[in-house]
């Protein structure tokens, strides 16, 4: 009688010690500030291995015309990390009639099925060439872009999916602060 009992009991004590042994294997997290110092931006990404990235982000307007003859602005925020080992940006790309410039706070979503780079979409597309993940470069697919002003500081987050012509999804996760000229 007392073998009978004592395989079910040596499974369940293994599978403990295994379980309890294993509960606290150390991710490898990075620490992204609620504000990044202005001018920069720290993000995280995660898709075959996790990335921190930190470094300036530039922003620039220019004016986009419709077929109509209407215009409005677009807003491209590019993303450069620190470091010159690796050729690390994203270009993230506002484009739609309700944003005006100077930005003011607001969610942005990313635009799904772009039929071209640049041109007829509305929302926001990004893209990201990080050398870590490969050569071919990761296109905008869901997501969004949230946007508080302060000042002439532009305060802003981000979350979300990329994907490559080979299927490889990425997401971006983290913060930026910019300056905006009024």
């Amino acid at each position: 009688m007392k073998r009978i009992n004592a395989i079910p009991l040596g499974i369940v004590l293994i599978t403990s010690i295994t379980f309890w042994c294993t509960s606290y294997i150390p991710s490898q997290s990075y620490p992204i500030t609620f504000e990044p110092e202005p001018g920069h931006f720290e993000m995280v990404i995660s898709g075959t291995e996790e990335l921190y990235l930190s470094g300036r982000v530039l922003l620039d307007t220019s004016r986009r015309a419709t077929d109509y003859g209407n215009s409005y602005p677009e807003i491209r925020l590019r993303l450069i990390a620190d470091g010159a080992v690796h050729n690390n940006f994203i270009d993230l790309f506002l484009a739609t009639p309700e944003v005006s410039y100077p930005l003011s706070g607001g969610t942005y979503a990313v635009t799904e099925n772009v039929k071209g780079l640049f041109r007829d979409f509305d929302g926001v597309f990004g893209f990201a060439d990080l050398d870590q993940f490969g050569e071919i470069p990761f296109f905008s697919k869901q997501g969004k872009i949230s946007i508080v002003e302060a000042n002439n500081l532009l305060l802003g987050s981000l979350k979300m999916e990329l994907g490559n012509t080979l299927g490889e999804i990425i997401e971006i996760e983290g913060n930026f602060v910019t300056y905006q000229e009024p």
